[in-house]
């Protein structure tokens, strides 16, 4: 939960390009796998200060998932679920999905959409997905105009 949360805090302070942080409507995916400089999209809204703050933020977030928040002497990190994978999809215009998935090591039913489907964050990246392990936030935007 506190690796969600890190991201939701992370777009909410930059609310004004929010779309940056899931790339408009293609969705953003970080984590295990992940090369931060080419994963991470580039932000071309607002003004200099916000698009590289949403840059720094995806870049931050990459790297807490693949596990710098602990790092052994030989620097292999180690400080993140096994295998998590971060998405970030615009739900709506100003309704934001943020998930952290990652493998279990019991396997269990496998997290599902309310049509049935698998969870599409880090759906097959664990081999058997009743290894797939999720948790989502939503993070809404206010308008006010």
């Amino acid at each position: 939960m506190q690796v969600v949360q890190d991201m939701a805090n992370r777009l909410n302070a930059n609310r004004k390009v929010a779309s940056c942080y899931s790339n408009a409507a293609n969705g953003v995916t970080l984590g295990a796998g992940a090369n931060a400089k080419s994963a991470v999209p580039a932000c071309t809204l607002g003004n200099t200060q916000e698009q590289t703050q949403a840059v720094a933020d995806l870049d931050a977030w990459n790297e807490l998932l693949q596990g710098s928040i602990e790092v052994l002497a030989n620097g292999t990190q180690v400080g993140a679920m096994q295998g998590a994978v971060g998405c970030i999809t615009q739900d709506t215009a100003n309704t934001y999905l943020i998930a952290v998935a990652w493998q279990g090591l019991a396997r269990t039913a496998a997290p599902k959409l309310a049509d049935g489907t698998v969870f599409p964050c880090g759906k097959g990246s664990f081999g058997d997905d009743t290894l797939h392990r999720v948790v989502t936030t939503k993070v809404q935007i206010g308008d006010l105009s």
